[in-house]
């Protein structure tokens, strides 16, 4: 039994899920503590030439200072220097950062001298860490120089003071997954293997051009609408005669008694037409 391929095409629901990562703003929070931060400070109307502590809050931080930079230099430093942005780059520093020239009396608790014009200015690293760190103030933090090691106000005879004021916040958001999915219908192509059985060959008798073998007759003789085909001399005998018969087939038909056909040879038929 014979087979073919056909070609079809059908329609199906496709559904595609996916996860999706979303976030949602929850809002600010303040931060309670100071990042490390280098900033530029000028302090003046100081007594000349005299040893002063610097303190930053409460605490004493005169080797977090270096005097021997300039406002130009802190101005001028590129945005992304470790000046302009220190980040956690010294974060384990215990003195302004070596990297940057180190702390100006040596890393100790020594006094740093004010000019000759009463000032005292540099660069402060402002270090936050676990040992170190200083909370936000809505009202600022006291920065100070005074003569005497100590934060005393009352004790000093050559002090100066500003406040530094910074706040930041945290954003906070909420990161979370879900899954979307979609469902829509598409078309396709396909093929399949369909077995056939041969269409049945037409009759020899309603065929004048072959037989069932597909054979071309010798004689083909029509009487009315019906053809009669003769394959073999032996079935020439059988054909019908008469008035209104048409015989064709071969290359030569002769009427008369002892007609002949030729079918490879002329031969005599059996039966006169």
């Amino acid at each position: 039994m014979p087979y073919r391929t056909v070609n079809k095409t059908g329609t199906r629901n496709v559904t595609q899920s996916r996860n999706v990562v979303k976030q949602d703003r929850l809002g600010y929070t303040e931060i309670e503590v100071h990042r490390p931060k280098i900033m530029f400070f000028e302090f003046q109307g100081l007594r000349p030439n005299t040893p002063h502590w610097i303190f930053f809050g409460d605490k004493q931080i005169t080797k977090y200072c270096n005097t021997s930079y300039s406002l130009t230099d802190y101005t001028s430093a590129a945005r992304d220097s470790n000046i302009k942005e220190t980040g956690d780059a010294y974060v384990s520093s215990t003195s302004f950062p070596t990297a940057l020239g180190g702390a100006t009396n040596g890393g100790a608790n020594n006094p740093l001298i004010s000019g000759s014009d009463g000032s005292l200015k540099g660069l402060f690293y402002l270090q936050s860490n676990a040992a170190l760190n200083w909370n936000t103030k809505t009202d600022g933090t006291n920065f100070s120089a005074l003569d005497v090691s100590v934060m005393s106000r009352n004790e000093a005879l050559s002090y100066a003071a500003t406040k530094f004021f910074a706040n930041g916040q945290y954003e906070n958001w909420y990161e979370y997954s879900v899954s979307e999915s979609r469902t829509f219908s598409e078309t396709y192509s396909y093929t399949e293997q369909e077995f056939y059985n041969d269409p049945p060959a037409p009759s020899y008798q309603n065929d004048p051009g072959h037989d069932d073998n597909h054979q071309t007759p010798l004689i083909s003789v029509l009487v009315g609408s019906t053809w009669h085909n003769a394959y073999s001399e032996s079935q020439v005998a059988n054909l019908p005669t008469g008035s209104g018969t048409t015989i064709t087939g071969g290359s030569m038909v002769v009427s008369g008694v002892g007609n002949t056909y030729n079918g490879g040879g002329n031969r005599p038929m059996s039966r006169p037409f």
